[in-house]
Parts: structure tokens; sequence; C-alpha cells
């Protein structure tokens, strides 16, 4: 395994190979007359390759996810953030759910795929003074007083989002003068002029970049004479920047130079940052209510433009002959030539192009009243109670009818849909018994029938109020396994943003191609005051996160009553039912005073009764002790009153105190059911979600990457010492050709002396190259 070879100091090197043997030459010695003796170490590996050796192996490359092991600790940041509301997906029909669907795309083109789905959640219950199957129920249609809106500008608007900062004109130049001794030389010079739009107005930027000189410009150009002979190229660049400069602001002072600058829009009166909202306007004829919708569109404002007055302005500039160009302090006079003053190929423009929210509104009828169908007898299996559901955004869908087969249209708009949803839970409420809870959920039920149909709003019988909705996103995860491990994170973050589930998303999958899906599962259970909702992974067969347990929950579960919006019964009502056991309550402690103020008053006569007996004998001791029995007699009876009387004022002050406190309880416990008295007949929190929470109320797959320069530093550290395995198998199984593999050898086919070599090598990591 180790050995010496002696040989010409010529042959120093660092490897040598010995009948078919390999060996690394560790160090050398000289010895006389030129030569050396090189201390060599046998290339086990090399030799023999790794394909017997069997151990713990710590680095190597491997394609299997299982051995995938994240090691790096980096900064996280979130870089995308994908929906998750699409439900299950027919091919031929669009979004299906029960006897609904939503197709693709509805009659003005809008991909309904990408709207925001809310359904309104309904749970109703027969009151005991009701009888029959079902019962109609008159609602008010379209009311604006419980919409929320906001006064526009009269017509449409529109803002500036962005600007293309290129306004102006490019030239060529051959910028040309003598040298010292006469030969001429040519400077070939590109020129754009443009102008940058900023808070302060139009600012004028030169760009001068030298061409090569052998290059063609073409035959039309602005030929630039320079008087002297001792500059640079540097300083003909600045001589050719400050000329332009020059010209460029007389064309632009110029009136009849046919270029101007573009006017940039101004802000307007309002910015608006939402949108589908209801606006009441007084007009002549009374009460309007408008619709207002917005797009983004593209906008170019255009300053005026006339090549051929150009030309002519550029023209006269040069025809005045020479220009003074100050440079670091030195003047030099610069001319042109007027017969190539002008490119044709010259870009003359100016514009400007930004983007814009525009505006529009209809105006929206007032409808009469409409009703709603209630079914009292056909309850769900198990739950004591009728759930019917409407769908609360803009969406045209379809819903099969039971009897008929064929599908009905409703177009649903999201203003009128809220306010037909708003109006059954006030009419609903209170002392009618039926509501029992209403809710909003981003994700649809299995239709059964529809029931009715109010300001255009469908109201639907359900199949079931526990379903489930199978999803399938693309999240678009890093094809390197391990890579994906170290520099990304998954999160899924519940609607109302308080449940969070973080995980890796090779857990959970063995595709590690470019669409790689992730399978999810919502989970529901439509349930009044608290809706059970959860988004479990679905991991395929044989991943790390198995597909183990049929009803696997990990995933991500909003916290509390995530999806509550409304309280909907009498406010009295509602209270005497959370409080039942105030009145006794209060009884009890108001008996407790009672019983308490009983014993003080005993106490207090006892006390009084005692004192004045021990003050009347202690005063006919005094007195005898002073005058004999007439004595004794007289400081008795004194003191005995004396303290009578004392005691007597003592218990009226604490017997009106006793009363005092006695009728500030009653006091209190009035004054509590007062206020409880004064509450508006319904509670309704469902203008407590604004805009911002209902514009993202779906689970939200979040993304999290470490930045471009960990990305680079990662790429470096794996290059170096490939994956961290730590697995006991043969090590032939973990490399890869240029590799770094380490690890621990345990059992190999070599000879005791040539194991320990391999060992040491593979203990402090080798490359191992084919």
């Amino acid at each position: 395994a180790q050995t010496q070879l002696k040989t010409s100091s010529e042959n120093i090197c660092n490897y040598v190979t010995i009948d078919e043997t390999r060996w690394y030459v560790t160090s050398y010695n000289y010895l006389n007359g030129g030569q050396v003796s090189l201390n060599l170490q046998r290339d086990v590996i090399g030799e023999n390759g790794f394909n017997s050796f069997f151990g713990k192996v710590e680095r190597g490359y491997t394609e299997t996810f299982l051995r995938n092991k994240p090691e790096l600790s980096l900064n996280q940041r979130l870089v995308n953030r994908i929906p998750i509301k699409t439900p299950i997906t027919d091919e031929d029909n669009g979004i299906t759910f029960g006897q609904c669907r939503i197709p693709e795309y509805s009659s003005d083109g809008v991909d309904q795929k990408q709207l925001n789905p809310l359904w309104g959640i309904l749970y109703i219950v027969k009151p005991s003074s009701v009888t029959g199957d079902e019962v109609t129920v008159s609602i008010p249609a379209f009311s604006i007083s419980t919409v929320d809106y906001v006064f526009l500008p009269n017509g449409s608007k529109s803002y500036p989002f962005s600007i293309n900062e290129n306004i102006g004109m490019t030239f060529r130049c051959d910028a040309n003068l003598s040298d010292i001794s006469g030969i001429r030389l040519h400077y070939f010079f590109d020129v754009d002029c443009y102008y940058i739009y900023t808070e302060k107005g139009y600012k004028l930027n030169i760009s001068v970049s030298e061409l090569p000189q052998k290059m063609d410009i073409g035959s039309n150009y602005i030929e630039l004479f320079i008087d002297r002979t001792d500059i640079k190229s540097t300083t003909v660049s600045k001589i050719v920047e400050e000329y332009f400069k020059k010209l460029m602001s007389f064309i632009l002072s110029t009136v009849n130079s046919g270029f101007s600058l573009p006017e940039y829009p101004s802000d307007g009166d309002t910015k608006l940052d939402y949108d589908n909202v209801a606006i009441k306007k007084t007009e002549s004829s009374g009460d309007v209510f408008y619709r207002y919708s917005s797009t983004i569109l593209s906008y170019e404002n255009v300053g005026e433009t006339n090549s051929s007055s150009i030309k002519n302005t550029i023209g006269s500039y040069i025809r005045e002959g020479a220009k003074t160009i100050n440079i670091d302090g030195i003047d030099y006079h610069v001319g042109a030539s007027s017969a190539r003053y002008y490119s044709d190929n010259t870009n003359t423009y100016s514009s400007i192009t930004y983007k814009a929210k525009k505006y529009t509104y209809k105006q929206v009828e007032n409808k009469p009243e409409g009703s709603l169908i209630i079914p009292l007898n056909s309850q769900l299996i198990d739950e004591p109670y009728t759930i019917i559901v409407c769908p609360l955004y803009d969406v045209e869908i379809e819903i099969k009818d039971k009897q008929t087969s064929n599908y009905t249209s409703y177009k649903v708009k999201r203003e009128l849909a809220f306010n037909a949803f708003n109006n059954v839970i006030e009419t609903l409420s209170g002392d009618s018994g039926y509501l029992v809870d209403a809710q909003i959920y981003p994700y649809a039920p299995p239709i059964n029938n529809v029931l009715s149909k109010i300001n255009d709003t469908p109201f639907c019988s359900i199949i079931s109020n526990n379903y489930t909705l199978p999803i399938s996103i693309i999240p678009n995860a890093l094809t390197d396994i391990k890579k994906d491990y170290i520099e990304r994170s998954y999160s899924i973050v519940s609607p109302e943003q308080s449940g969070k589930f973080t995980f890796n998303f090779y857990d959970y999958t063995n595709d590690n191609s470019k669409n790689s899906k992730l399978t999810l599962n919502i989970k529901t259970a439509l349930k009044p005051f608290s809706i059970v909702s959860a988004l479990v992974i679905t991991p395929e067969k044989d991943c790390l996160f198995g597909d183990t347990y049929e009803s696997d929950l990990r995933g991500c579960s909003p916290s509390g009553n995530g999806f509550e919006c409304s309280l909907s019964s009498n406010a009295f009502e509602t209270y005497r039912r959370q409080n039942s056991n105030y009145q006794q309550i209060f009884a009890l402690q108001q008996g407790e005073l009672k019983k308490s103020h009983q014993v003080e008053r005993k106490n207090e006569i006892v006390q009084g009764v005692a004192n004045t007996l021990t003050q009347t004998v202690m005063g006919a001791i005094g007195g005898a002790a002073v005058g004999g029995k007439i004595g004794a007699a007289i400081g008795g009876t004194a003191a005995g009153a004396t303290t009578g009387v004392l005691n007597a004022l003592q218990f009226k002050e604490n017997e009106e105190l006793r009363l005092y406190e006695e009728r500030i309880q009653q006091q209190q416990f009035d004054l509590q059911i007062g206020t409880i008295k004064n509450l508006p007949n319904t509670i309704n929190r469902i203008s407590s979600f604004n805009e911002l929470v209902l514009k993202n109320f779906y689970y939200v797959l979040e993304i999290y990457e470490c930045s471009q320069k960990e990305k680079i530093i990662v790429n470096s550290f794996i290059d170096k010492f490939s994956y961290s395995l730590g697995i006991i198998d043969f090590f032939s199984n973990y490399y890869k050709n240029g590799w770094f593999i380490k690890g621990s050898l345990m059992q190999s086919n070599l000879i005791t002396s040539q194991h320990q070599i391999a060992a040491k090598e593979l203990a402090g990591g080798i490359y191992y190259n084919e």
C-alpha cells in the first residue's frame, strides 16, 4: 500500500503508474547524484473503484428524493401568492358542483375562473308556530341604504400608473478635425437626445456613443468641424454632447419647429382603489343608482412632431455659423456642414405612454319586492336545520332544474346579491325565529335545486353540508429537488389570515417535472356559528409523507370563527339566551347581600347590648368607690345610658349604608336590562367585511424563496460538496462523475492496508472522475 521509488530528480511528479498500478506521490527526498526518492501511496480507489465499498455515505449524489435533507438555513422572501379557489373542473362545461355549473367564459368574455367566489350560507329552522312543509317570506329588494357607496366625479375617470420615458430624437454625426501634421481625423458618434419626465417636469438627457471609424454611417449625417488640433477623443465626445444640447434647446424653443413635448395627464380629483360599488346620485327625476366598474387601459399622449419642420429648424441652427463650446474653461469653435445636416434614419418622436384605470358606470334598477321559499321539512340528515346558499359575486351561473333537467342561467351582480342576502338576514331575524346564523364562505357546496330568485340572485338548497373539493395547482417547484428543499419553502394561509401550514413540496410528491402538481382537498362541514374547514394536502404513494391514512388531516385550518359574517336574531333575545342565568345570578347576589345584612344587624345589636351592660357595670363600680350605693346607682345608669345612645346612632348609620348598597345593586341591574332593551332589533356584522378582506377571502399558497445572491452560494456549495445523505449503503449507488463523495467505509474486498487507505480517503472526501 505504501512504498518508495528512486528516480532522477527530473521525474519529480504528483502521480505515477507502475505495472498498471496507480500511486500518489505524497512526498520525496533528494539523494546523491541528482536522484530523488518518491514516497508513494497506493491509489486504491483509482484502481478498484468502490463497487464493493459499503458504509455510511455522508455526502454524494442521488436522484431519490427521500435521501435529500435541507442543510442550509437561508433568508426567505415572499415571491408568489397562488389563490386556491378553483373547484372541480369539467373540461366540457366549466366548473361544476352538484346541479350547478359555471361556464369558463361569460358573455362578456371574462374568464370566470379568475373571479373571487363568495357564497352566502343561511341556516334555517322551523319555528314552533309554523305549520306545513314550506313557507314563502317576502323580502325587500334593492335598497341603497344597505350598500356602501362613494361619490365620484361625473363620467369616467383616468389616472396614470406608469410612463415611457424615451421622448426625443436620434442623430449620427462625424466630428472631424486636423491634427498638428494636418492629417484630418474623423470621430463618428451616435447621439441620442431624449427627455425624461420627472416630478419637476421634463429633463433633457444627451447620450453620446462612439462608432467604429470604418463604419458606413450613410450619406445623411451632421458633419461637425472642430478648430483645435490638440484634443483627445474623450474631449471630442464632450464637445459633441454640448453641441447637441444647444441644438435641442434651439429646436424646443423655436415656435415653428414642429416638435413639442406631450402633456402628462394630471391625477384628477379622485383616485379610487376599489371597484364594483353602488353610487347614489340625486338628479332632477329623483335618486338614481349606478354601478361602477373599472378597467386598466393603455393610453398615449402625442406631442407635435413634423419632420420637415424639424429639418428646417436644424438647418436654421447650422446656418447660423460656428458655435462656441466651453469645456473645462477652454473655448472650442464648432461648425457644421450645411449640405449634410439631417439623416433620414433619424427617429423623431414625441409621445408618452401610460396606463390608466378607467371607470365606467351604468344605472341600477330599483326592483320591487322578492320572495324566499323556505323548505321546512327537507332537513339534512342528522341536522336540525335547513341550509340555503346563494352566490355573492359577479358570475354567470347555470343551475339544472330537477324536473325538466334543463339548465337555467343566472347573471349575478355582486352588490345586488349582497343586498338580497342582507335583506334576507334582516327579514328572517328577530321575532320570526327562522334564521339561526349566516356566514360567508369562498367554496361552493354541491347545489341541489333553486328555491327562489331575488334581485336575479338564486337561493338554492344543497345536497349535503359535508363535502370535499379536490383541487390541483402547479406551484412551479424547482426540478432539482435538493435545491428546492434548500432555497424554497411553501405555506398555505387560511382565508381570514389566521391559520398557516408550512411544508416542503417534495415531501408530498414523487414528480419533479416542470409542471409538477400539488393535489389538495378542501374539506368542509357547514355548521352554524363556526364552519369546519381544512385544506389538506393529498400525498402521492411512496412519497416522504406517504398516503398512510385515508383521513389525513395535515394541512391548514382557519382559527376560530373565520367565516362568521352575521349573528341574526333579536338583540334582547340573543342577550337573554346568552345570559340566561343573569336573573338567577342577580337574585342570588341580592339574597346573599340581605343575608349578610341580617347577620350584621344581629351582631351590631348583640354588641350594643354587651357594650351597654359593660359600661353600666363599670359605672356602678366607679360610683361605689366614690360615694357608696347611691353613687354606684347614678354612675351605672349614666354610663349605660350614654353607651346605649351611641350604639343606637351607629346602628342607624350602618342601616342607612346597607339600604344604599341594596338600592345601588338594584339600580345597576335595571340599567343593564334597560341597555339591553335599547339595543337595535338585529345584530349584523356583515359591514365588518370590508373590500380588503373579501378581495382575498380564500386559501392561498405562498411561496418563499431566497435571494439570487444566496442561490449562487447554494450552487457553489452543492458543486463543491454534493448532497448531504447520511445513509448506510453501497457507495456506488451515490456517486456521479466529477461529484464529491464522502463517508465512513465499513466493508470492502480489499486487503487490510488498502482498506485503511481507502477509508482514510473517503473520510476526507474525494472527487471521483471516471
